[in-house]
């Protein structure tokens, strides 16, 4: 049997990480967490994730931010990342 495919998730809220962590186990997968862009750009590099689930509303830099590095370095810049965020607005979802 193969590994588990690593989900990179970049949440700050407590009560939403609790949620994902356990929706991702159940599924079979390993998650790693970070609070913060700072953090969650370390764990893209050392954790080499399959994935990357980034909120954009973080303490700090946002996770646009976050998304743009990534997609800039060359190391990591094929990441498949999926944005998890209550903004609704017009420009947030077309982004």
């Amino acid at each position: 049997m193969g590994r588990m495919p690593k989900v990179l998730v970049v949440e700050d809220e407590p009560s939403i990480v609790t949620i994902v962590r356990y929706h991702l186990e159940s599924a079979g997968f390993e998650g790693v967490f970070a609070g913060d862009v700072g953090e969650g750009w370390r764990l893209a590099i050392t954790e080499q994730p399959d994935v990357a689930v980034i909120d954009i509303k973080l303490p700090g830099p946002d996770g646009w931010s976050l998304i743009e590095r990534v997609r800039d370095d060359g190391r990591v810049q094929s990441l498949p990342i999926v944005v998890l965020t209550g903004l609704l607005e017009p420009e947030v979802m077309e982004r």
